[in-house]
């Protein structure tokens, strides 16, 4: 039974990377960090100097850390359930922990892939700004996201809507996440009218996964105590 994890900035907050929203560190508490992240931002160059150094000072934190025992369940059971990853982030640490690249999908780009341009021609980051395009996923990273069985959003609060085009809502959702209300609440109004077979574990990611890892392996695809 195959796997589509959905992951957010909270998988990698236990290797000590800062979430986007909702902790006291999270990195767009700063309003000034979420205007300067803008597409419109590379229509200047001084814009397009500024968002370049504020991701090289992102990209060397993630490159300071190492991936933590959260990545690498998702790794294991992706490779043992033929699962894929469709991730937010726009790190490295899926990959790092083992996990191929042709199972990661980055729908936000990657601070670790190929340059785009921006003003005139200047090299910049392939990375999605806010009011940019999502990247488009390869054909068979759609033919594993398509056939996927069960799908696990871990550490993301769905604040940003973009993963929710990959959702089937007539297949079992599970959402790990500390306080999973607030994603129940965002799926239930996306959805209204349909019936969701969701689940949730609320605990931190590398708990909840375990949890999940248990609970999968087992073939028990209900946690009757926590079935919305």
């Amino acid at each position: 039974m195959s796997i589509l994890f959905i992951t957010g900035a909270g998988i990698s907050a236990p290797s000590g990377i800062p979430t986007y929203r909702g902790d006291n560190d999270s990195l767009y508490n700063n309003e000034d960090h979420m205007n300067l992240m803008h597409i419109d931002s590379l229509n200047t160059a001084e814009g397009c100097t500024k968002v370049r150094e504020h991701m090289d000072k992102w990209k060397e934190l993630i490159s300071s850390k190492e991936p933590n025992e959260a990545h690498n369940i998702v790794r294991e059971m992706v490779e043992r359930h033929s699962g894929i990853v469709l991730t937010q982030n726009v790190g490295n640490l899926h990959e790092r922990s083992g996990l191929s690249s042709d199972d990661v999908f980055h729908l936000h780009g990657s601070l670790f892939g190929p340059y785009k341009e921006g003003f005139e021609a200047e090299k910049i980051y392939d990375v999605v700004l806010f009011g940019d395009d999502v990247k488009d996923e390869t054909t068979v990273q759609a033919m594993k996201i398509r056939d996927s069985e069960v799908t696990v959003l871990v550490g993301t609060s769905l604040t940003v809507f973009s993963p929710l085009y990959y959702l089937s809502p007539d297949k079992p959702i599970y959402i790990i996440n500390k306080d999973p209300e607030p994603v129940v609440e965002t799926l239930k109004h996306i959805y209204d009218g349909i019936e969701l077979d969701i689940h949730t574990i609320q605990k931190d990611v590398i708990e909840g996964l375990r949890e999940f890892k248990q609970i999968y392996n087992l073939k028990v695809i209900v946690v009757p105590t926590n079935k919305l």
